[in-house]
């Protein structure tokens, strides 16, 4: 049984950069108006929010793959569940089980029982 693209999913980075910019700008607020703990909360959510946007995932039936820059190479997770059974890095083509990576122009092709099924990040 083979996975559809309706039940693909790629993630969205949309609208990151904005939440990190209102995290950071109200920690300052929260700082300069003496409350230090919701500054730091504040501070530490932006940043968090700022790593975690630098990687993309593709969702394709129980796995999901995550794809994140590293160097000249991308580091490639693909977990079932939330058990990860393969990583490695890619620099221009790798496969493992059903999957596939191909990297083309920057970007990680990612290939699901020979249908593309995402280009990540």
């Amino acid at each position: 049984m083979g996975v559809t693209m309706d039940q693909v999913k790629v993630s969205s980075r949309r609208g990151r950069l904005t939440l990190v910019a209102s995290s950071l700008l109200l920690s300052v607020a929260a700082y300069w108006w003496g409350f230090e703990f919701l500054g730091q909360f504040l501070l530490i959510f932006g940043f968090i929010i700022l790593v975690l946007s630098f990687e993309r995932t593709v969702i394709a039936g129980d796995y999901r793959v995550r794809v994140r820059k590293k160097g000249a190479a991308f580091e490639v997770e693909v977990f079932q569940g939330k058990k990860r059974v393969w990583r490695g890095n890619v620099s221009d083509y790798s496969e493992f089980g059903d999957f596939a990576f191909d990297v083309r122009g920057g970007k990680v092709v990612v290939t699901y029982r020979g249908e593309e099924v995402g280009l990540l990040p």
